[in-house]
């Protein structure tokens, strides 16, 4: 074979690797644990956000806690094939959690509140599917 008709023959097998490999979701698990930190960098707990795929199935773990004096409130929005639902644990004292078996979810969206006193001192917003 000539030397175009080998560089012929690999640009297309590749250029169909290429295409075959777009059209493929990617699908990962997300594990997330970060510190609630103001802007003057005092610390005020933790969260987590955990999102495991298997079988074309999700489950999620959110946590968010730590401190005796902190309030926390996570809000959790879960997006279905057939639309969104929405779930807010509201301001506790110490840690607050929401979590879902394994369902037929396509992604998940988690903010994480940490509040001291009447102030908002933190906020993180995570997603994965």
């Amino acid at each position: 074979m000539g030397t175009k008709v080998l560089k012929s023959l690999k640009a297309a097998v590749l250029g169909t690797a290429i295409t075959v490999m777009s059209v493929i979701p990617a699908y990962a698990d997300t594990y997330i644990e970060e510190d609630f930190i103001d802007y003057n960098g005092n610390h005020y707990g933790y969260c987590v956000f955990d999102v495991d795929y298997e079988s074309g199935m999700r489950n999620v773990y959110a946590w968010a806690g730590g401190l005796h004096n902190c309030e926390y409130n996570i809000v959790l929005v879960t997006a279905y094939s057939y639309g969104t639902e929405k779930e807010e644990t509201g301001f506790v004292n110490s840690a607050v959690s929401i979590s879902h078996n394994y369902e037929w979810a396509e992604d998940y969206q988690s903010t994480h509140y940490a509040r001291s006193g009447n102030s908002i001192v933190d906020i993180n917003t995570y997603s994965g599917s």
